[in-house]
Formats: C-alpha cells, structure tokens, sequence
C-alpha cells in the first residue's frame, strides 16, 4: 500500500505514531563508530604506503596497525 492509498485519518495515525530514534532501538553491533582525525602528513604518509598494499584498505590497514599494537607486535 502506498501513500496515496490512505485515508487522511490513517496517515495521522502513522504520523503521531512516530518512529524510534537511534538510542530507543538496541544496538547488537560488535562495532563503535567515531571519527578519526589524522594529521595530513601522516594520511599521506597513509596513502603512500598503500599504494604497494594488495587486498586491504585503508580503514583495514588502520585497524590492523591498532591490533598488533595492541598485542604488543
């Protein structure tokens, strides 16, 4: 059904009805998004070097860098 199909009273309804907003639906998300700000010459330097990378990308790289990092590599 489409719009145009409801009555005017039905489309109150949905209307005041409303829709949830991002913190009422529960998030089963393994990850956390954020920004990331980098300095330019690190992004180039970035960039630069995956100019020779086959197969992941940049956000892959990054998140790989932070991993060993992590695990002391």
């Amino acid at each position: 059904m489409t719009i145009k199909q409801l009555k005017p009273r039905e489309i109150d309804r949905i209307i005041e009805k409303g829709g949830n907003v991002k913190s009422d639906v529960e998030s089963n998300e393994e990850f956390v998004r954020f920004t990331l700000r980098l300095p330019k010459k690190m992004s180039r330097e970035i960039d630069e070097f995956m100019e020779n990378t086959v197969g992941i990308s940049k956000t892959g790289w990054i998140l790989q860098t932070i991993q060993q990092k992590l695990k002391g590599e």
